[in-house]
């Protein structure tokens, strides 16, 4: 195996929140950033046991509340960007133990993994309310309750089934009196993506202002930030 495949590397973000801190003078929610580290080799060459472990983790930043980011979250992201373009583009002088030598290293970012609050301020695509399914996207069937006026999704999942499965024409376990005939969108892909996002600003140039049509065309409230990247 030539050891310059082992060499290069992935990252994987991790976003979450961590809950609420009480304290007797102040109520604030810190937004964590990590990062976690794996040598690539088609597929991962770190076990999970090891991925998991702390040495292999990295801490990128910590965002003070008292209130999360939101779709600002990329004004913190910025200088981790700027990083992982720096280690596609050029890398970074390495010494490798193995062999005893050194090299330039390269890393690219593979993907996110948020909970659904974190993926829409790091996506772009507000997953709050009606169009706030980030597969469904604008073409969704959720609705608003009749009391209360709030989101519901309830039964939109029945138009990805088999055209032929039982569910479909089932009259009573879903909404009252309806089948599903409807065959959902198949899921956009990268670049149809990229497509409809090229028009926007992305948050850092234009901070206080959202894409024209959010909330009735589309729910994106920004370019991301991780479009800048080359890959």
């Amino acid at each position: 195996m030539d050891t310059a495949v082992l060499r290069y590397l992935r990252y994987k973000p991790l976003e979450t929140e961590i809950p609420a801190v009480r304290n007797p003078r102040m109520l604030f929610l810190v937004w964590s950033n990590l990062l976690m580290l794996a040598s690539y080799n088609y597929t991962y060459n770190l076990p999970p046991g090891m991925c998991m472990k702390s040495e292999y983790m990295f801490l990128t930043m910590v965002i003070p509340g008292p209130s999360n980011p939101k779709r600002l979250i990329d004004v913190y992201l910025q200088p981790l960007i700027d990083e992982l373009l720096q280690l596609w583009h050029v890398g970074v002088r390495t010494h490798y133990l193995a062999t005893n030598q050194a090299f330039m290293m390269r890393a690219a970012l593979m993907w996110t993994v948020n909970d659904l609050p974190a993926y829409g301020m790091a996506s772009g695509w507000s997953t709050a309310g009606i169009m706030g399914c980030p597969i469904c996207m604008d073409d969704t069937s959720a609705f608003h309750l009749q009391h209360g006026r709030k989101a519901c999704y309830f039964d939109c999942h029945r138009q990805y089934l088999p055209q032929d499965h039982p569910y479909r024409r089932n009259k009573k376990a879903f909404i009252k009196n309806r089948q599903e005939r409807n065959i959902a969108r198949p899921r956009l892909t990268g670049e149809e993506i990229r497509v409809r996002v090229e028009e926007y600003s992305s948050a850092i140039k234009q901070p206080l202002i959202h894409p024209p049509g959010n909330g009735t065309n589309h729910k994106w409230t920004k370019k991301s930030i991780f479009w800048d990247l080359s890959y």
